[in-house]
């Protein structure tokens, strides 16, 4: 098995926060096609791009250093003090 296998494709918002994963075997090595999985509409990805958003490949470390904290509630992303 590859290193590849467990690798993620995560999509952030603006604010950096993590919103969608996927691993990249079941999408494919291009960020182009993880984000199609994400947001279907091609108007939807050109005005996601534009505003910010971004689509990252991660390790599995790296999901679970910065993206798992998204997924559980307890990022600090977007909160305001």
């Amino acid at each position: 098995m590859s290193a590849a296998t467990t690798d993620h494709w995560v999509r952030f918002a603006p604010t950096g926060c993590a919103v969608s994963s996927t691993y990249v075997d079941s999408v494919g090595a291009l960020a182009e096609d993880a984000h199609k999985q994400f947001v279907p509409k091609v108007a939807d990805r050109r005005r996601e791009a534009a505003e910010g958003w971004a689509m990252e490949r991660l390790t599995k470390q790296e999901w679970r250093e910065r993206a798992l904290p998204c997924f559980q509630g307890t990022c600090t992303h977007g909160k305001r003090s």
